[in-house]
């Protein structure tokens, strides 16, 4: 659902989307997920839907500061996490989307790799723990936190494109039908 909400804002920027905010509640906890590619997911797509709030203009200090519906966001995201909302204000001022190749993939706008490692968005992505394969009911999983500043963060190589997502949505199709109709309802 993160995927297809990035990739129908990304392709239909034009569209009017009632209860967005709403619907973005469900995607919050994603953002302190303990699976990178989700956090990473769920940045791209508050990314998107902070950019659709803005009319997809530049996104400025100023405005998360006076835009309503990013305040609002931005006050549920930082009711759950202080470091998100952080990594995602810092997203923010990259102004730079995620976008939709013509395979319909999601290609971050955000590359996690050695030259954004120490930024507070990919730190937030990466820092975090990957889970046991098989989890015990006892186990507890953490956000690793750097004690000092030799600390240092060890980077697999595949961080660099964590959304390679097939959207169906964004792929081209030859229907020749017209009564295509998604509807959602949250209550």
């Amino acid at each position: 659902m993160l995927a297809i909400m990035t990739a129908t804002l990304l392709k239909y920027r034009q569209h009017h989307y009632d209860n967005l905010i709403k619907i973005s509640k469900y995607f919050l906890p994603l953002l302190i997920s303990n699976r990178r590619e989700l956090r990473h997911g769920a940045i791209e797509c508050f990314t998107v839907i902070c950019s659709y709030f803005n009319t997809y203009k530049p996104i400025t200090l100023s405005v998360i500061e006076t835009n309503q519906s990013i305040k609002l966001l931005f006050s549920l995201i930082e009711n759950l996490s202080y470091d998100a909302f952080n990594a995602l204000r810092f997203r923010l001022q990259r102004n730079l989307l995620p976008s939709l190749t013509d395979e319909g993939n999601i290609t971050p706008g955000l590359v996690c790799d050695s030259m954004t490692m120490n930024d507070p968005d990919a730190k937030f992505i990466l820092l975090v723990n990957t889970p046991a394969p098989t989890p015990q009911p006892s186990t507890a999983t953490t956000i690793a936190e750097p004690s000092s500043p030799t600390t240092s963060t060890k980077l697999p190589s595949t961080n660099n494109k964590l959304l390679q997502l097939t959207m169906p949505l964004a792929a081209s199709t030859s229907k020749t039908t017209t009564n295509d109709v998604v509807s959602f309802s949250f209550n």
